[in-house]
């Protein structure tokens, strides 16, 4: 809550600083947040990556991917191929 009440110039600021992997996590927290990552960013393949991860994944990733971040947001039977 204390992220959704920043001021829409800090929340423009916080996306331009990230790369379009992370940004695309953050815009999808919230209606909000998204209109304001979808005004600077395109929308981008699941299989896109950045090689700096903010979320630890593992001893032996090098690459963080998008679809890595989401997966645990898709329901169970649907699958990334």
């Amino acid at each position: 809550a204390r992220l959704l009440s920043l001021s829409a110039e800090l929340h423009l600021q916080i996306f331009k600083y990230l790369d379009p992997v992370h940004a695309t996590c953050l815009g999808l927290v919230s209606k909000n947040l998204y209109a304001i990552y979808s005004a600077i960013h395109s929308k981008i393949p699941l299989n896109s990556f950045t090689y700096e991860c903010l979320v630890p994944q593992g001893p032996y990733t090098s690459y963080c991917y998008l679809y890595k971040h989401l997966r645990e947001w898709k329901p169970a039977d649907l699958s990334y191929c």
